[in-house]
């Protein structure tokens, strides 16, 4: 199992976990909106299903008092 970066664009990161399963899980990082998709891959099974997605920015801001 781990996550590493993958590739980069003028618009978005890539995040890639990889479970002790062997599935993978994309996770594509649009810069600005902090909107992102999910994406599922389990190679044994050739499936790959867009699962959902979350705001990555509302679970990294800070308190402001």
């Amino acid at each position: 199992m781990y996550l590493k970066m993958g590739e980069e664009t003028e618009t978005e990161y890539q995040v890639i976990f990889r479970s002790y399963t062997g599935s993978f899980v994309y996770f594509y990082v649009d810069k600005i909106s902090g909107v992102t998709r999910l994406i599922e891959y389990v190679p044994s099974l050739n499936i790959e299903e867009e699962t959902g997605t979350i705001n990555l920015y509302d679970y990294l801001k800070s308190d402001q008092k």
